[in-house]
């Protein structure tokens, strides 16, 4: 039964340490060819804006809705402890669950949406980001 373990930690070890590349996907941008489609193309980077404006203002409101609740929290925990004539070993920041509200901003497929919408033609393509055979 030994050796079962030994011989797992073994390829458990040897698949942690062949790291596979990781890859990001980048995009080439075709522009449209009418007036009108470039035109149009060029309001989707104000589309895009706009989303991350959206997205970091939902952000922001969830962090103080979570510190706010992080308060409430603590002092009704500070109460109880008090009341029970207990110790108060936590502090606010361990009611903070603010952590929960990073919601990543990355609109490129909103303004992807909009540029193809527009006539223009997007051709995604693969670039290696870390752990790379050169």
């Amino acid at each position: 039964m030994k050796i079962l373990h030994w011989v797992a930690l073994i390829l458990s070890l040897t698949v942690l340490s062949a790291c596979a590349p990781i890859y990001k996907t980048e995009y080439t941008y075709q522009p449209p060819r009418s007036d009108i489609g470039k035109m149009c193309a060029s309001q989707c980077t104000q589309t895009k804006n706009n989303c991350q404006q959206m997205c970091q203002m939902r952000n922001q409101s969830c962090e103080t809705s979570a510190q706010q609740n992080a308060t409430i929290q603590y002092l009704e925990y500070k109460e109880a402890r008090t009341a029970a004539g207990k110790p108060i070993k936590k502090t606010a920041m361990d009611f903070d669950q603010s952590y929960a509200c990073n919601e990543s901003c990355d609109c490129t497929d909103v303004y992807n949406q909009c540029y193809q919408t527009c006539g223009g033609v997007i051709t995604p393509f693969q670039v290696c980001t870390a752990f790379c055979k050169q």
